[in-house]
């Protein structure tokens, strides 16, 4: 029984934080002013990494150079559910000293974003973060933050921002079939109120109907190469009304593909001990995954 819960409430956590304009649109409609409350950790975090980016002249490098730099440097980050969930209002929140698997890919981006346009400030760094984790760069009440990853893999490549390059080479169907959080309201406290909760069933419908193409599990030690380093890598998963199980950023060692993830089990921001085809192969519900690429800027 105490199993099952476990297992209930990782799914929680998962959804609960995962989900047509250009980014530049956005940034022209309106200048917005960001009001974060930074923890005083997060705050030297914050210019410790900024320090860091302009001794190393991170600008001048790629891409993927840049995920990769950021996300190693994210390595023993504790894992932490949940903490996109902390307030009663829906406002963009900051946590660099816990991560779960979604708010790790998500800091990486946008710090590597930040880092490509050559301006690194405190405020650049919330207006991506805003960008990349609400539906159109938007906080506009619960149901537009991108809990699902799906969500999250669409409506960023619609902003320019990544583009879904499984879809070039996957070799089975992926199709979303999302109901959790509708199906579950009791574990989202936003999905008492009526009028959100029939939001979330139509953003559900939705996402259920995109039409993607994933590697499967038994094809990806062979396109292995075709997935660069610094990619974001979502594993797709057989729990029903769960479309992505877990996230990560590829990483190649000793020519197999790994990646690197906020780790439920581990409890922190590791490499993947194995490949990431025999992580997969690990797990009976893991099926196969999609991979995105973040644009050049």
């Amino acid at each position: 029984m105490m199993k099952q819960f476990y297992y209930i409430l990782l799914l929680i956590v998962f959804v609960s934080c995962a989900s047509t304009d250009t980014n530049e649109d956005i940034q022209d409609e309106e200048i917005q002013t960001y009001s974060v409350e930074l923890s005083r950790h997060d705050s030297i975090k914050l210019a410790n990494f900024q320090q860091i980016a302009s001794e190393n002249k991170l600008a001048e490098k790629s891409i993927p150079e840049i995920q990769m730099l950021i996300a190693d440097w994210f390595l023993g980050t504790p894992y932490v559910g949940g903490t996109l969930d902390v307030n009663e209002e829906e406002q963009l929140t900051v946590n660099l000293q816990g991560l779960d698997c979604v708010t790790f890919v998500e800091n990486v981006t946008a710090m590597g974003l930040c880092i490509k346009s050559n301006e690194f400030s405190n405020e650049k760094y919330f207006e991506k973060l805003q960008t990349i984790r609400y539906r159109d760069g938007k906080i506009n009440g619960y149901v537009s933050r991108l809990h699902y990853f799906t969500d999250w893999l669409l409506n960023n490549q619609s902003k320019g921002l990544i583009s879904i390059v499984s879809n070039d080479f996957g070799d089975v169907d992926f199709n979303a079939s999302v109901s959790f959080m509708s199906q579950n309201p009791q574990y989202y406290k936003p999905l008492s109120d009526s009028i959100v909760l029939s939001e979330i069933k139509e953003t559900e419908k939705r996402i259920s109907a995109a039409k993607l193409k994933m590697v499967s599990e038994e094809n990806l030690e062979n396109v292995e190469d075709l997935i660069n380093d610094g990619d974001i890598i979502a594993i797709a998963t057989t729990i029903k009304g769960i479309d992505i199980a877990h996230t990560g950023i590829a990483k190649h060692l000793n020519g197999r593909l790994h990646f690197i993830h906020a780790s439920s089990v581990k409890g922190k921001v590791v490499i993947s001990e194995k490949p990431l085809s025999e992580y997969l192969k690990s797990i009976k519900t893991d099926t196969g995954v999609l991979a995105a690429r973040i644009n050049q800027q």
